[in-house]
Protein backbone atom coordinates (compact mmCIF):
# COMPACT_ATOMS: atom_id res chain seq x y z
CA UNK A 1 0.00 0.00 0.00
CA UNK A 2 1.46 3.12 -1.09
CA UNK A 3 2.23 6.69 0.79
CA UNK A 4 -0.76 8.04 -1.82
CA UNK A 5 -3.01 5.68 -1.50
CA UNK A 6 -2.80 5.72 2.25
CA UNK A 7 -3.57 9.42 2.01
CA UNK A 8 -6.47 9.20 0.05
CA UNK A 9 -7.91 7.18 2.53
CA UNK A 10 -6.87 9.28 5.69
CA UNK A 11 -8.10 12.45 3.74
CA UNK A 12 -11.38 11.44 2.99
CA UNK A 13 -13.56 12.02 5.62
CA UNK A 14 -15.92 9.05 5.80
CA UNK A 15 -13.33 6.68 4.40
CA UNK A 16 -12.86 5.41 8.46
CA UNK A 17 -14.31 2.23 7.46
CA UNK A 18 -11.80 1.40 5.52
CA UNK A 19 -8.78 2.27 7.16
CA UNK A 20 -9.94 -0.03 9.97
CA UNK A 21 -10.36 -2.76 7.05
CA UNK A 22 -6.61 -1.65 6.12
CA UNK A 23 -4.50 -1.99 9.16
CA UNK A 24 -6.67 -3.87 11.90
CA UNK A 25 -4.66 -6.86 12.24
CA UNK A 26 -1.28 -6.15 10.92
CA UNK A 27 -0.84 -3.82 13.89
CA UNK A 28 -0.77 -3.93 17.52
CA UNK A 29 -1.62 -1.01 19.95
CA UNK A 30 1.53 0.93 21.67
CA UNK A 31 0.68 4.71 21.80
CA UNK A 32 2.44 6.24 20.20
CA UNK A 33 2.72 4.48 17.30
CA UNK A 34 3.00 5.79 13.42
CA UNK A 35 2.11 4.19 9.94
CA UNK A 36 5.32 4.32 8.13
CA UNK A 37 6.10 3.42 4.62
CA UNK A 38 8.93 0.56 4.63
CA UNK A 39 10.16 -2.37 2.36
CA UNK A 40 10.28 -5.52 4.10
CA UNK A 41 12.21 -7.45 1.60
CA UNK A 42 15.20 -5.88 0.37
CA UNK A 43 16.10 -6.38 -3.50
CA UNK A 44 19.33 -8.55 -2.82
CA UNK A 45 16.82 -11.13 -1.71
CA UNK A 46 15.27 -11.42 -5.26
CA UNK A 47 11.78 -11.17 -3.76
CA UNK A 48 9.65 -7.99 -5.24
CA UNK A 49 9.49 -4.93 -2.70
CA UNK A 50 6.47 -4.91 -0.74
CA UNK A 51 4.70 -1.91 1.43
CA UNK A 52 3.84 -3.31 4.39
CA UNK A 53 2.80 -0.82 8.12
CA UNK A 54 5.84 -0.62 10.36
CA UNK A 55 5.27 0.76 14.25
CA UNK A 56 7.59 3.50 14.70
CA UNK A 57 7.56 5.58 18.38
CA UNK A 58 6.64 8.45 16.71
CA UNK A 59 4.43 10.06 14.37
CA UNK A 60 4.99 11.05 10.91
CA UNK A 61 1.68 10.09 8.86
CA UNK A 62 1.01 13.70 7.82
CA UNK A 63 -0.22 14.72 11.60
CA UNK A 64 -0.08 18.71 10.63
CA UNK A 65 -2.37 17.96 7.34
CA UNK A 66 -4.41 16.05 8.89
CA UNK A 67 -4.68 18.29 12.42
CA UNK A 68 -6.06 21.18 9.27
CA UNK A 69 -9.50 19.36 8.72
CA UNK A 70 -12.42 21.12 10.19
CA UNK A 71 -12.87 19.98 14.16
CA UNK A 72 -16.43 19.89 14.08
CA UNK A 73 -16.10 17.53 11.12
CA UNK A 74 -13.63 14.97 12.95
CA UNK A 75 -15.75 15.47 16.00
CA UNK A 76 -18.86 14.23 13.80
CA UNK A 77 -17.12 11.24 12.27
CA UNK A 78 -15.50 9.56 15.26
CA UNK A 79 -19.08 10.30 17.38
CA UNK A 80 -20.21 7.41 14.82
CA UNK A 81 -17.41 5.30 15.00
CA UNK A 82 -17.16 1.81 16.18
CA UNK A 83 -14.75 1.03 18.87
CA UNK A 84 -12.08 -0.64 16.28
CA UNK A 85 -12.54 1.82 13.80
CA UNK A 86 -11.54 4.49 16.74
CA UNK A 87 -8.47 2.39 18.08
CA UNK A 88 -7.81 2.34 14.25
CA UNK A 89 -8.06 6.09 13.58
CA UNK A 90 -5.65 6.44 16.78
CA UNK A 91 -2.88 4.99 14.97
CA UNK A 92 -2.92 7.93 12.36
CA UNK A 93 -1.71 11.10 14.06
CA UNK A 94 -1.38 12.66 17.73
CA UNK A 95 -4.23 14.99 16.85
CA UNK A 96 -6.75 11.98 15.99
CA UNK A 97 -5.49 10.01 18.78
CA UNK A 98 -6.28 12.46 21.54
CA UNK A 99 -9.59 12.58 19.92
CA UNK A 100 -10.20 9.04 19.72
CA UNK A 101 -8.76 8.23 23.37
CA UNK A 102 -11.71 10.62 24.15
CA UNK A 103 -14.43 9.03 22.48
CA UNK A 104 -12.98 5.53 23.69
CA UNK A 105 -12.81 6.08 27.28
CA UNK A 106 -15.19 9.05 27.98
CA UNK A 107 -17.57 6.33 29.77
CA UNK A 108 -15.69 3.49 32.02
CA UNK A 109 -17.34 0.63 33.61
CA UNK A 110 -15.90 -1.39 36.79
CA UNK A 111 -16.59 -4.03 39.74
CA UNK A 112 -15.99 -2.63 42.68
CA UNK A 113 -13.43 -5.62 43.66
CA UNK A 114 -10.97 -4.18 40.83
CA UNK A 115 -10.97 -0.11 41.99
CA UNK A 116 -7.90 -0.25 43.56
CA UNK A 117 -6.13 -1.61 40.36
CA UNK A 118 -7.88 1.32 37.88
CA UNK A 119 -6.92 3.58 40.97
CA UNK A 120 -3.42 2.41 40.50
CA UNK A 121 -3.29 2.63 37.21
CA UNK A 122 -4.90 6.15 37.22
CA UNK A 123 -2.00 7.11 39.11
CA UNK A 124 1.01 6.48 36.55
CA UNK A 125 2.30 7.62 33.61
CA UNK A 126 0.43 5.46 31.42
CA UNK A 127 -3.00 6.53 32.87
CA UNK A 128 -2.56 9.79 32.96
CA UNK A 129 -4.46 10.60 29.98
CA UNK A 130 -7.13 8.75 30.90
CA UNK A 131 -7.58 10.87 34.24
CA UNK A 132 -8.11 13.83 31.52
CA UNK A 133 -11.20 11.76 29.18
CA UNK A 134 -13.10 9.71 31.76
CA UNK A 135 -15.89 12.01 32.63
CA UNK A 136 -18.79 9.20 33.49
CA UNK A 137 -17.77 6.22 35.85
CA UNK A 138 -20.37 3.30 36.79
CA UNK A 139 -19.25 1.04 39.51
CA UNK A 140 -21.06 -2.40 40.62
CA UNK A 141 -20.57 -4.58 43.59
CA UNK A 142 -22.17 -7.84 41.30
CA UNK A 143 -20.95 -10.01 44.17
CA UNK A 144 -23.25 -9.02 47.24
CA UNK A 145 -20.41 -10.68 49.75
CA UNK A 146 -17.58 -8.56 48.66
CA UNK A 147 -15.91 -6.16 50.86
CA UNK A 148 -17.01 -2.68 50.59
CA UNK A 149 -15.15 0.02 48.62
CA UNK A 150 -12.53 1.70 50.90
CA UNK A 151 -13.42 5.52 51.46
CA UNK A 152 -9.49 5.72 50.56
CA UNK A 153 -10.00 4.41 47.47
CA UNK A 154 -13.27 6.79 46.53
CA UNK A 155 -11.19 9.61 48.06
CA UNK A 156 -8.44 8.93 44.92
CA UNK A 157 -10.91 8.41 42.12
CA UNK A 158 -12.74 11.34 43.26
CA UNK A 159 -9.14 13.87 43.39
CA UNK A 160 -7.90 11.59 39.78
CA UNK A 161 -11.11 12.00 37.78
CA UNK A 162 -13.44 15.42 36.57
CA UNK A 163 -16.15 13.10 36.53
CA UNK A 164 -20.09 14.65 35.72
CA UNK A 165 -21.38 11.18 35.33
CA UNK A 166 -21.62 8.94 38.62
CA UNK A 167 -22.85 5.38 38.68
CA UNK A 168 -23.41 3.73 41.59
CA UNK A 169 -25.03 -0.55 41.81
CA UNK A 170 -24.02 -1.45 45.85
CA UNK A 171 -26.86 -4.30 46.31
CA UNK A 172 -26.61 -5.22 50.19
CA UNK A 173 -24.58 -6.97 52.15
CA UNK A 174 -25.19 -11.09 52.74
CA UNK A 175 -24.56 -12.39 55.96
CA UNK A 176 -24.99 -16.08 57.05
CA UNK A 177 -23.51 -16.33 60.05
CA UNK A 178 -27.28 -16.35 62.24
CA UNK A 179 -28.08 -19.83 60.10
CA UNK A 180 -26.10 -22.37 57.67
CA UNK A 181 -28.94 -22.63 55.56
CA UNK A 182 -28.47 -20.73 52.05
CA UNK A 183 -32.24 -19.82 51.71
CA UNK A 184 -32.38 -18.24 54.85
CA UNK A 185 -29.83 -14.74 54.82
CA UNK A 186 -29.52 -11.60 56.62
CA UNK A 187 -29.06 -8.73 54.40
CA UNK A 188 -27.59 -5.47 55.33
CA UNK A 189 -27.18 -1.77 54.06
CA UNK A 190 -23.89 -1.00 52.74
CA UNK A 191 -21.81 1.90 54.48
CA UNK A 192 -22.58 4.80 52.06
CA UNK A 193 -20.30 7.39 54.09
CA UNK A 194 -17.44 7.29 52.13
CA UNK A 195 -19.37 8.97 48.47
CA UNK A 196 -21.03 11.13 50.82
CA UNK A 197 -17.35 13.68 50.90
CA UNK A 198 -16.66 12.97 47.25
CA UNK A 199 -17.56 13.69 44.19
CA UNK A 200 -19.01 17.17 44.44
CA UNK A 201 -18.47 18.31 40.85
CA UNK A 202 -21.07 15.03 39.62
CA UNK A 203 -24.35 16.57 37.76
CA UNK A 204 -25.40 12.83 36.54
CA UNK A 205 -26.29 10.57 39.23
CA UNK A 206 -27.62 7.26 38.64
CA UNK A 207 -28.17 5.18 42.07
CA UNK A 208 -29.20 1.52 42.67
CA UNK A 209 -28.51 0.55 46.25
CA UNK A 210 -30.01 -0.86 49.62
CA UNK A 211 -30.32 1.17 52.81
CA UNK A 212 -31.27 0.38 55.90
CA UNK A 213 -33.43 3.90 55.78
CA UNK A 214 -34.44 6.64 53.43
CA UNK A 215 -32.93 9.38 55.54
CA UNK A 216 -29.07 7.54 54.27
CA UNK A 217 -30.17 7.92 50.88
CA UNK A 218 -31.26 11.19 50.85
CA UNK A 219 -27.63 12.32 53.04
CA UNK A 220 -26.08 10.89 50.07
CA UNK A 221 -27.80 12.98 47.81
CA UNK A 222 -27.54 15.64 49.75
CA UNK A 223 -23.55 15.59 49.08
CA UNK A 224 -23.65 16.36 45.32
CA UNK A 225 -24.03 20.36 45.41
CA UNK A 226 -24.08 20.72 41.39
CA UNK A 227 -26.74 17.47 41.05
CA UNK A 228 -28.85 18.26 37.44
CA UNK A 229 -30.14 14.89 37.23
CA UNK A 230 -31.45 11.85 39.46
CA UNK A 231 -32.09 7.92 38.60
CA UNK A 232 -32.65 6.38 41.80
CA UNK A 233 -33.85 2.84 42.46
CA UNK A 234 -33.39 1.86 46.04
CA UNK A 235 -34.27 -0.66 48.25
CA UNK A 236 -35.45 0.32 52.21
CA UNK A 237 -36.15 -2.16 54.71
CA UNK A 238 -39.57 -2.59 55.08
CA UNK A 239 -38.80 -1.85 59.39
CA UNK A 240 -37.35 0.98 58.72
CA UNK A 241 -39.90 2.81 56.39
CA UNK A 242 -41.59 4.17 59.58
CA UNK A 243 -39.17 5.68 60.49
CA UNK A 244 -38.99 7.68 57.58
CA UNK A 245 -42.34 9.88 58.19
CA UNK A 246 -40.13 12.30 59.44
CA UNK A 247 -37.49 13.50 57.21
CA UNK A 248 -34.50 16.16 58.65
CA UNK A 249 -35.43 18.26 56.10
CA UNK A 250 -33.75 20.78 58.28
CA UNK A 251 -30.13 19.83 57.14
CA UNK A 252 -30.95 17.31 54.47
CA UNK A 253 -32.66 19.04 51.71
CA UNK A 254 -32.12 18.32 47.43
CA UNK A 255 -29.63 20.80 45.64
CA UNK A 256 -31.53 23.82 43.53
CA UNK A 257 -29.93 22.79 40.77
CA UNK A 258 -31.91 19.46 40.15
CA UNK A 259 -34.03 19.46 37.03
CA UNK A 260 -34.47 15.65 35.95
CA UNK A 261 -35.85 12.91 38.26
CA UNK A 262 -36.27 9.34 37.16
CA UNK A 263 -38.05 6.96 39.78
CA UNK A 264 -38.16 3.25 37.93
CA UNK A 265 -39.66 1.62 40.69
CA UNK A 266 -42.84 2.56 43.48
CA UNK A 267 -40.37 2.57 46.63
CA UNK A 268 -38.32 5.07 45.23
CA UNK A 269 -41.30 7.02 43.90
CA UNK A 270 -43.23 7.20 47.04
CA UNK A 271 -41.06 8.16 49.48
CA UNK A 272 -38.70 10.60 47.13
CA UNK A 273 -42.11 12.38 46.37
CA UNK A 274 -42.70 12.24 50.12
CA UNK A 275 -39.44 13.90 50.52
CA UNK A 276 -39.13 16.32 48.15
CA UNK A 277 -42.66 17.74 49.02
CA UNK A 278 -41.40 18.53 52.33
CA UNK A 279 -39.16 20.81 51.20
CA UNK A 280 -39.47 24.30 52.41
CA UNK A 281 -37.28 25.43 48.95
CA UNK A 282 -38.45 23.21 46.07
CA UNK A 283 -36.18 22.47 42.96
CA UNK A 284 -37.59 22.90 39.66
CA UNK A 285 -37.95 19.91 38.45
CA UNK A 286 -38.69 20.29 34.77
CA UNK A 287 -38.44 15.87 33.86
CA UNK A 288 -40.00 13.52 36.21
CA UNK A 289 -40.02 9.73 35.49
CA UNK A 290 -42.21 7.97 37.70
CA UNK A 291 -42.64 3.60 37.55
CA UNK A 292 -44.91 1.15 39.49
CA UNK A 293 -47.30 3.79 40.37
CA UNK A 294 -50.33 1.89 40.20
CA UNK A 295 -49.99 0.98 44.37
CA UNK A 296 -49.67 5.15 45.22
CA UNK A 297 -52.28 7.27 46.00
CA UNK A 298 -51.15 10.13 46.90
CA UNK A 299 -48.16 10.84 43.64
CA UNK A 300 -51.16 13.46 42.58
CA UNK A 301 -50.94 15.98 44.58
CA UNK A 302 -46.81 16.02 44.44
CA UNK A 303 -47.20 16.12 40.72
CA UNK A 304 -49.62 19.42 41.05
CA UNK A 305 -47.03 20.59 42.94
CA UNK A 306 -44.66 21.11 40.36
CA UNK A 307 -46.69 23.17 38.40
CA UNK A 308 -45.21 25.26 35.41
CA UNK A 309 -42.23 24.22 35.86
CA UNK A 310 -42.49 20.39 34.47
CA UNK A 311 -42.30 20.01 30.70
CA UNK A 312 -41.73 16.38 30.48
CA UNK A 313 -43.81 13.41 32.32
CA UNK A 314 -43.43 9.90 32.34
CA UNK A 315 -45.43 7.50 33.81
CA UNK A 316 -45.62 3.55 34.07
CA UNK A 317 -47.69 1.06 36.15
CA UNK A 318 -51.15 3.35 35.28
CA UNK A 319 -54.52 2.15 35.99
CA UNK A 320 -57.68 3.28 35.03
CA UNK A 321 -59.35 3.88 38.66
CA UNK A 322 -56.81 6.65 39.31
CA UNK A 323 -57.84 8.64 36.64
CA UNK A 324 -61.39 8.12 36.98
CA UNK A 325 -61.21 8.86 40.70
CA UNK A 326 -59.31 11.96 40.33
CA UNK A 327 -56.14 10.84 41.82
CA UNK A 328 -54.14 12.35 38.84
CA UNK A 329 -54.88 16.16 37.79
CA UNK A 330 -52.51 17.38 35.40
CA UNK A 331 -54.34 20.91 34.84
CA UNK A 332 -51.82 22.65 37.09
CA UNK A 333 -48.97 21.54 34.75
CA UNK A 334 -49.52 24.36 32.26
CA UNK A 335 -46.13 23.92 30.84
CA UNK A 336 -46.06 20.06 30.38
CA UNK A 337 -44.49 19.17 26.67
CA UNK A 338 -43.93 16.09 26.48
CA UNK A 339 -46.73 12.80 28.38
CA UNK A 340 -45.49 9.26 28.33
CA UNK A 341 -48.74 7.21 29.27
CA UNK A 342 -47.91 3.31 30.03
CA UNK A 343 -50.49 1.77 31.55
CA UNK A 344 -50.77 -1.74 32.95
CA UNK A 345 -53.83 -2.17 30.94
CA UNK A 346 -54.20 -0.25 27.63
CA UNK A 347 -57.27 0.85 26.59
CA UNK A 348 -58.70 3.72 24.62
CA UNK A 349 -60.41 5.13 28.21
CA UNK A 350 -57.13 4.98 30.01
CA UNK A 351 -55.26 7.02 27.43
CA UNK A 352 -58.91 9.30 26.84
CA UNK A 353 -58.89 9.86 30.47
CA UNK A 354 -55.17 10.42 30.99
CA UNK A 355 -55.27 13.10 28.00
CA UNK A 356 -58.44 14.97 29.27
CA UNK A 357 -56.53 15.54 32.92
CA UNK A 358 -53.99 17.82 30.09
CA UNK A 359 -54.16 21.39 31.54
CA UNK A 360 -50.91 22.53 29.06
CA UNK A 361 -51.85 23.94 25.62
CA UNK A 362 -48.32 23.45 24.69
CA UNK A 363 -47.94 19.88 24.54
CA UNK A 364 -45.91 18.52 21.35
CA UNK A 365 -45.66 15.03 22.17
CA UNK A 366 -48.06 12.41 23.53
CA UNK A 367 -47.15 8.74 23.60
CA UNK A 368 -48.73 5.66 25.17
CA UNK A 369 -49.56 2.00 24.80
CA UNK A 370 -52.17 1.45 22.19
CA UNK A 371 -54.09 -2.24 22.15
CA UNK A 372 -55.80 -3.32 19.58
CA UNK A 373 -60.07 -1.85 19.08
CA UNK A 374 -61.30 -4.70 17.93
CA UNK A 375 -60.36 -6.87 20.89
CA UNK A 376 -62.34 -4.93 23.23
CA UNK A 377 -66.02 -4.04 22.09
CA UNK A 378 -66.24 -2.03 25.56
CA UNK A 379 -63.97 0.03 24.88
CA UNK A 380 -65.01 1.08 21.43
CA UNK A 381 -66.69 4.35 21.79
CA UNK A 382 -63.82 5.84 23.56
CA UNK A 383 -61.76 5.81 20.54
CA UNK A 384 -63.66 8.81 18.69
CA UNK A 385 -63.85 10.71 21.69
CA UNK A 386 -60.36 10.23 22.42
CA UNK A 387 -59.63 11.62 18.08
CA UNK A 388 -62.43 14.71 18.75
CA UNK A 389 -59.90 15.58 21.96
CA UNK A 390 -56.54 15.06 20.06
CA UNK A 391 -58.62 17.32 17.16
CA UNK A 392 -59.12 20.27 19.81
CA UNK A 393 -57.10 23.84 19.54
CA UNK A 394 -55.63 22.78 22.89
CA UNK A 395 -53.39 20.27 21.18
CA UNK A 396 -52.71 21.82 17.92
CA UNK A 397 -48.80 22.12 18.85
CA UNK A 398 -48.77 18.20 18.72
CA UNK A 399 -45.81 17.35 16.49
CA UNK A 400 -46.03 13.31 17.02
CA UNK A 401 -47.89 10.60 18.91
CA UNK A 402 -46.42 7.79 19.39
CA UNK A 403 -48.10 4.78 20.06
CA UNK A 404 -46.47 1.59 20.81
CA UNK A 405 -48.41 -1.26 19.27
CA UNK A 406 -48.15 -4.89 18.42
CA UNK A 407 -47.09 -6.30 15.31
CA UNK A 408 -49.89 -5.16 12.22
CA UNK A 409 -51.70 -3.31 14.80
CA UNK A 410 -51.21 0.64 13.19
CA UNK A 411 -54.05 -0.07 10.14
CA UNK A 412 -56.64 -0.86 13.25
CA UNK A 413 -55.35 2.19 15.13
CA UNK A 414 -55.37 4.56 12.35
CA UNK A 415 -58.78 3.53 11.12
CA UNK A 416 -60.49 4.65 14.81
CA UNK A 417 -58.57 7.64 15.20
CA UNK A 418 -58.75 9.42 11.14
CA UNK A 419 -58.51 13.05 12.44
CA UNK A 420 -55.27 12.72 14.20
CA UNK A 421 -54.11 10.32 11.37
CA UNK A 422 -54.90 12.95 8.62
CA UNK A 423 -52.63 15.46 10.57
CA UNK A 424 -49.48 13.39 9.86
CA UNK A 425 -48.26 12.99 13.30
CA UNK A 426 -49.18 9.59 14.21
CA UNK A 427 -45.75 7.19 15.00
CA UNK A 428 -45.83 3.57 15.74
CA UNK A 429 -43.39 2.11 17.71
CA UNK A 430 -43.68 -1.96 17.67
CA UNK A 431 -43.87 -3.66 21.04
CA UNK A 432 -41.00 -6.55 21.41
CA UNK A 433 -42.17 -9.75 21.81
Amino acid sequence: MSHKYLWRILTKPFSLGILRERIEGRIVYHPPIALQHCNSHSHASGSPPQSVLKIEPTFQSHGDLLSMLPAELVESIFSHCDANTLRASGLVCKYWRAITLRHLFTRVVISAAMTFIFVDFLRSDLGRPFREVVRSLSLTENDSSCTPIPESTVKSLSTLLQLSTLKLYIPASTLSRQTRSPYSRVHSPRDLSGFQRNFKAVTNLTLNIYSDTFIEVAELLNSFPTLETLTLSCIVRTDAEKGDSELPVKHVSLPRTLHSVHLPDVGSSAVFLRWLHSHKRKPLISTLTLGGIMTSRFIGPYIQELGKTLECLTMSGLISYQLSRGQLDLSYNTNLRKLTIRSQKSSGEMNFLALSKVGSYVLEEFAFDACDPTRDPGDEKFWPRLDFLLATPQFSKLRQIILTIARDEHHAVEARLPLTASRGILRFRVEPA
